[in-house]
């Protein structure tokens, strides 16, 4: 039986059919620009990784399934003043 792995990207869910999967693979599922930022979200924190094209995440790890671009990591660490 194949596992599908579920990703969020900028908040929106897709499935991956492979466990490890690179930034190139996310943004075509995305339909994300090369020229957009795609960052990791460090699981439990506020942290991000920026995350290259030939960048490989490891699906299979709890918590490893939320991605941002560039303008969402923007919004999310906004500060209303």
């Amino acid at each position: 039986m194949h596992m599908q792995f579920e990703i969020y990207i900028d908040g929106q869910k897709f499935f991956s059919n492979e466990q490890f999967i690179t930034g190139r693979t996310i943004r075509k599922i995305a339909n994300i620009p090369s020229k957009t930022a795609l960052s990791f979200k460090v699981n439990r924190t506020d942290r991000f990784i920026l995350v290259a094209d030939n960048d490989s995440i490891d699906l299979g790890h709890p918590d490893s399934e939320e991605f941002y671009t560039e303008s969402s990591v923007y919004q999310t660490n906004s500060i209303d003043l």
